[in-house]
This record gives C-alpha cells, sequence and structure tokens, in this order.
C-alpha cells in the first residue's frame, strides 16, 4: 500500500524543487514597426529637420570602400554589419559638421576630447567601455585613453570601436531579457542617447515600448540602401 501511494506522488504530484521556471517574453516591449515621420517629429522637434537632409555619398563611398572590414566585425562580434554601416552612415549624413572637424584637429594634437570623436562620433565613455569588452574578447591588455582618442580618428579602428558599443548595448538589454539585435532603429536611438543600463531597467519597469529617435528613423529608412551595399 506504501509504496502505491508513493507512485501515485511521483506520478501525479510535481516537486516543487523541480518546476521548470516560466520564460517571461519582453518582446512587446521592443518597436513593432518604423514609427512614422510624424510620430517622430512630435517627440523630438529640434532635430527632425535633418532628416530632410540627403545622404551623404562619401559615406556610401567608403561603406563599399571598407565592406570586408565591416562584414569581418559583425561576424565576429555577433553585430549586423548592416547596423554598424548604418551608423556610420548616420553620423555622417546627420551628425558629423564643423565643429566636429574641429574636435578631430584636436585630438589629433593629442588634447583630451571628453565629447565624442571621428567618423562614428563615439564618446569618450561609448570608447572605453567598448574597449573593456573588446579586450576580454580579444584576450589582451586593454589600452589608454591617449591611445583611444587617436585611434578613433582612423575609419577603421572606429568601426572596431562603434562595434564594441552596440554589441554592448545588445548585452545590456539580453540581461533584462530583451533581444534587440534586429532592431536597428532602436540600437540606434540608445547609440546616440547613451545610459543604457539606466534606459533598459527603465523601460522593464514602465513596461511600455520604447520610443526610435530621428536617428534611429533615419537608420531603418536607409538599412535597405545599406544592404545592397554588403550584400549586391
Amino acid at each position: 500500500m506504501k509504496l502505491l501511494l508513493c507512485l501515485f506522488f511521483w506520478l501525479f504530484i510535481p516537486f516543487k524543487g523541480s518546476a521548470a521556471v516560466k520564460k517571461v517574453d519582453f518582446s512587446y516591449l521592443i518597436p513593432a514597426q518604423q514609427p512614422s515621420i510624424d510620430q517622430v517629429c512630435r517627440l523630438d522637434t529640434e532635430n527632425c529637420d535633418k532628416l530632410s537632409r540627403p545622404v551623404n555619398k562619401e559615406a556610401l563611398f567608403l561603406i563599399q570602400k571598407h565592406k570586408a572590414w565591416i562584414l569581418y566585425l559583425g561576424h565576429k562580434y555577433k553585430v549586423q554589419p548592416t547596423l554598424i554601416a548604418s551608423i556610420f552612415l548616420a553620423e555622417q549624413s546627420l551628425i558629423f559638421g564643423l565643429y566636429d572637424v574641429l574636435q578631430n584637429i584636436l585630438a589629433s594634437w593629442n588634447i583630451e576630447i571628453t565629447s565624442s570623436v571621428g567618423p562614428l562620433q563615439v564618446s569618450a565613455l561609448a570608447v572605453r567601455i567598448s574597449e573593456n569588452l573588446l579586450s576580454k574578447l580579444d584576450h589582451r591588455k586593454p589600452v589608454s585613453k591617449k591611445v583611444l582618442q587617436k585611434k578613433l580618428l582612423n575609419i577603421k579602428s572606429a568601426l572596431y570601436y562603434a562595434t564594441g558599443y552596440l554589441l554592448h548595448i545588445q548585452n545590456v538589454y539580453k540581461k533584462q531579457g530583451l533581444d534587440i539585435s534586429n532592431s536597428f532603429g532602436l540600437i540606434g536611438t540608445l547609440y546616440t542617447l547613451g545610459s543604457v543600463q539606466k534606459r533598459a531597467k527603465q523601460t522593464k519597469k514602465l513596461n511600455r515600448p520604447m520610443r526610435v529617435s530621428y536617428y534611429g528613423y533615419f537608420i531603418e529608412k536607409n538599412k535597405s540602401t545599406v544592404q545592397k551595399i554588403l550584400y549586391p
């Protein structure tokens, strides 16, 4: 009798310790589709005019020129090559100007720049985060701040460190249960805004889809152009 009772409990009453943990799906917090330009401009009237600028033709040429390097970085660090190239295109089309040229000149003279530097406008904080991550992945010692700043002036090095920061963004959101690796507009938005860890936690706390900025809108709008260059 005791044997039958034990068998009954074992078959029909699951042990609490062996219960499977249910994985919560937070995909609804990721924007499902590209926002309209009206929605973007309503949220960011100050930068909306930038979207009327033409795509930088020289940037498209440089994407073609460094295509093999971009594809290599994407494959090695698990960041979509189209995203890497699209970030470069967005920086050159929307952000880069005379002030940034002057900043780059000062950086080349070994004057410390606390804001963004180089063709991908990687900030001092972002490049340190990227270097910490990439040095571990590449099994090497991290380089100094001075060396990092100089490296950002070179397009191949800038693409390398931008890729590291994009990987960092993906990793931070992954820890919150959010896979945003295919949400180019969203990652682009975070690339420019920063404070990634804070924003990832806030997204979960507020329990509402994240918003894409004018910068992210530009990336989504022009990613097909970039894809045609990388994957003809």
